[in-house]
């Protein structure tokens, strides 16, 4: 995995438009997440999932901008949290969205272990760039069994970092929301397809 996968893990939190939740629950999401054990299984659920959510997105470019709509909306609403990630809010958010809700359903896999297995994959990773600069040691506070089920399993995770790779493309490609005197980023104007409804 290259060091550019944390980079296109965390974009991909805006994908769900969940990110951002109150920094009392910061610390019991981050345990979480460190704690949360990958599997071959629940790595290629996740990988499915954005394999599907790419494919509709694909199939309807107004996606992508409606889902990074409700990451902006939900980023409004965490208010002075805004710059906590939180795995969990993430799952409950994917599985209140409807495409994101039947990717899920296909590929078989909750919200919730979608949201806690990208985490996993995330601190993995950052455990291992720890460990390299460290010489090899392990490094306190990280999952090593989440390290060492990376190294074992590249192949895989590279199939997950491609589908991420490629939600990241289509997610800069979702047109920007026109602004008009106003209108802000917590509040962002609707658009000519919903002025005309």
């Amino acid at each position: 995995m290259q060091p550019t996968m944390l980079r296109l893990a965390i974009l991909s939190f805006l994908m769900s438009g969940g990110l951002l939740a109150a920094r009392d629950s910061a610390k019991v999401d981050k345990e979480a997440v460190q704690t949360y054990a990958l599997t071959s299984e629940n790595v290629r659920k996740t990988t499915e999932v954005l394999r599907v959510a790419n494919g509709k997105i694909k199939a309807d470019p107004k996606l992508a901008k409606r889902i990074r709509e409700r990451a902006a909306a939900a980023e409004a609403s965490a208010g002075d949290a805004a710059d906590e990630l939180n795995f969990t809010r993430m799952g409950s958010t994917m599985e209140s969205d409807p495409v994101l809700r039947q990717a899920l359903d296909q590929a078989g896999i909750s919200g919730h272990d979608f949201a806690l297995t990208l985490g996993a994959l995330v601190y993995a990773q950052l455990g291992l760039l720890a460990q390299q600069s460290s010489g090899g040691k392990p490094v306190a506070g990280v999952n090593q069994a989440n390290v060492t089920w990376l190294q074992k399993h590249l192949p895989e995770v590279r199939r997950f970092g491609e589908q991420m790779k490629e939600n990241q493309g289509l997610m800069e490609k979702a047109p920007a929301r026109p602004r008009t005197s106003g209108a802000t980023d917590a509040e962002p104007e609707k658009d000519q397809e919903d002025k005309d409804r």
